[in-house]
């Protein structure tokens, strides 16, 4: 406020201050060789970050920890094995301000097709007592990957995201991996249908 009325009336000064874990994720995967985030995880993001650390670390014990502490906040239902070494571990829905629905993958390490995992809507029952109908369309709603498939790590921990605008009645979330490289085939699930049922809002 003491900026705005005495250097700075039109525009506030705004700080950026890098988060350690998110850099690094971002150094590795680019080809650097970073130090360690130091600190103990803070939020299941920064338990997945730290579980990618134990991996490069060959730390067995912290991996399994970590690995125990992601799984127990997912739901363990949408399971699904992929091929090119992929694993869904689950999936999660967020009640944040903004809510969020999750799927959490490990890797077999980076994909041929640099494969992206869409996740869709549709409401497929109207909700119970509404004189609203189903609303018939189909939504994409997850956003683009935040690190490219083509360069994933194997025994690494991602998740993709969707944003949760829940509409009137019950609605379905799925997903399914598709191939941005038209010289690649995308991971095919191995033990079910394709797509995966992720959650269901009602």
């Amino acid at each position: 406020m003491v900026e705005r009325v005495f250097s700075n009336p039109f525009e506030p000064v705004v700080t950026i201050t890098p988060i350690e874990s998110v850099t690094w994720e971002w150094q590795i995967h680019l080809g650097d060789n970073p130090a360690p985030p130091t600190g103990e995880p803070v939020d299941l993001d920064d338990v997945r970050i730290a579980h990618n650390v134990a991996v490069l670390l060959n730390d067995t014990s912290r991996v399994h920890m970590l690995r125990e502490r992601i799984e127990h906040e997912l739901r363990r239902d949408s399971r699904a094995s992929y091929s090119e070494g992929v694993e869904l571990l689950g999936a999660r829905i967020t009640t944040s301000v903004h809510p969020m629905v999750e799927a959490w993958f490990v890797s077999g390490g980076p994909l041929d097709s640099d494969a992206v995992f869409d996740i869709r809507t549709n409401v497929v029952a109207k909700k119970r007592w509404s004189l609203i109908p189903p609303d018939p369309a189909e939504r994409q709603c997850s956003g683009p990957a935040p690190l490219p498939s083509s360069v994933w790590r194997k025994g690494f921990i991602y998740a993709a995201s969707c944003s949760a605008y829940h509409r009137i009645g019950v609605e379905r979330y799925v997903g399914s991996f598709h191939g941005r490289d038209p010289k690649g085939q995308p991971p095919h699930r191995l033990d079910g249908p394709d797509p995966v049922i992720l959650a269901e809002l009602r």
